[in-house]
């Protein structure tokens, strides 16, 4: 049931549905103004977002979640409200707007409505934040907001933040390492890129110059400083061929990082991390 009239509907015709929702079985179903007064009630004094922090919290005391790894993305919801041309909308960052992404199989698809912003916990699938806005504001806009809902919600600290390349951007990397000491993982954004940064593959994974990809070894993955961890380390393992001997190795950025896009790595690519990313995929 998507709307308080189908609601008000099911009740009027279903007493079984009346008395597990409280009412009298042969009283009479409130009406749709009620229902959506009272709703609005209910958000107004965020009795609805405590309630769902309650049982977040209370599936993680019982063990239903591993919280080690956060995926976040966002999928549409269509309004209820009648669509409107893009200029007559009101811009506030509440009402809703028009909206477009790309669905799993690279389709471009448009709606007017909101999107669900999403925190979900990877190994149980069960979400662990939530929050609602305009279709028309990007992903990467919400990701703050929604890493502190998960802070608020969760008792325990992830280590990693899985999102797709509309995430990629540098301030998130910098939230995620330096407010919340856990690492976040993204696909590089091509931006319409016609070839990889120098040094990098096309998942911004390091190469040398003869294109051989590297991997942080396991002394860098060992370090405190997430910045070593992640992209200036100084141990790093180049892979190579089954029988062949491996060097350790140090690897400079030329030029420095600041200069390449999104440049808090490691990305998909990475040995690493690759593994950590594909568990995002079921969710």
């Amino acid at each position: 049931m998507d709307t308080f009239t189908e609601l008000v509907e099911r009740l009027t015709q279903d007493p079984v549905l009346r008395y597990q929702c409280g009412f009298e079985v042969l009283g009479k179903v409130p009406s749709i103004a009620t229902f959506s007064q009272f709703y609005c009630r209910l958000t107004e004094s965020g009795a609805l977002h405590e309630l769902f922090k309650q049982q977040v919290q209370q599936a993680e005391s019982m063990g239903l979640l591993d919280t080690s790894s956060i995926a976040i993305d966002a999928t549409k919801m269509d309004a209820h409200e009648k669509s409107v041309p893009s200029k007559k909308i009101k811009d506030d960052g509440q009402s809703a707007n028009w909206g477009s992404k790309r669905d799993t199989d690279g389709n471009r698809i448009k709606w007017f409505g909101y999107k669900l912003h999403i925190a979900t916990d990877v190994k149980s699938e069960l979400p662990v934040a939530l929050m609602a806005a305009p279709a028309s504001i990007h992903d990467g806009t919400m990701a703050e907001d929604i890493l502190k809902e998960c802070r608020n919600n969760l008792t325990s600290k992830p280590e990693y933040y899985l999102m797709d390349a509309g995430y990629d951007h540098k301030a998130i990397y910098e939230i995620v390492r330096k407010d919340y000491k856990a690492q976040a993982i993204i696909p590089l954004n091509h931006r319409r890129a016609k070839e990889p940064p120098e040094g990098l593959d096309w998942d911004a994974t390091p190469i040398c110059s003869a294109d051989t990809v590297w991997y942080i070894g396991a002394a860098a993955r060992e370090s405190t400083s997430f910045v070593a961890r992640i992209l200036w380390a100084n141990v790093i393992v180049p892979l190579v061929r089954p029988g062949a001997q491996t060097a350790i190795m140090e690897w400079s950025l030329k030029p420095g990082p600041d200069k390449i896009p999104g440049y808090l790595v490691p990305r998909t690519g990475v040995l690493l991390t690759g593994k950590v990313y594909t568990t995002r995929e079921p969710v």
